[in-house]
Order: C-alpha cells, then sequence, then structure tokens
C-alpha cells in the first residue's frame, strides 16, 4: 500500500477507513467482506482508470449498486509550464 499523497486524507471523513491501493489488485476480498456499503474517493492525481477498476473489482464481490455523488464541482486548471509551451 502506498502513501497517502497530501490531499488524500482530507477526502475521509472522521473514524473512516481509508485504503490507498496502487492498483484494483491491492484491494483484498477480507478488507470489505464484513461491510454493506463502501465508499471510494479519489484525489486529484488519482488516474480516473483507477477508480474505475477498484469499482469493477469491488462489483465482483456484490457492490453492485454505484452511486457517483459529486460533491464539490471542479475547476481547476494548471498552465503548461513554460519550457513545455512551443
Amino acid at each position: 500500500m502506498p502513501l497517502f499523497e497530501s490531499s488524500t486524507p482530507s477526502l475521509f471523513p472522521s473514524g473512516a477507513r481509508p485504503l490507498a491501493p496502487w492498483a484494483a489488485a491491492d484491494i483484498l476480498p477480507e478488507w470489505v467482506s464484513s461491510h454493506r456499503r463502501i465508499g471510494v474517493t479519489a484525489g486529484a492525481s488519482t488516474p480516473e482508470v483507477l477508480v474505475s477498476q477498484v469499482v469493477e473489482r469491488l462489483k465482483q464481490w456484490g457492490f453492485t449498486r454505484v452511486e457517483e455523488v459529486e460533491w464539490i464541482e471542479e475547476d481547476v486548471r494548471f498552465a503548461l509550464p513554460a519550457e513545455l509551451k512551443v
């Protein structure tokens, strides 16, 4: 399991047990087997493909109801560094 990126701990409410897998295959069934609901959240630098793979893995274990919730509309733009501009 990797260390969290600096923004990730702020995504979890108090009392939540965060896990930060490098890949969906890192998630073990025993981590979720005693739960009825699982929340998946990701920091800005988390690749969307990783989030999708995690959701698919959870579906394999019976977590089939997926509800996408957008708490805050993201509107952050990063400028291309000057040395990369053509």
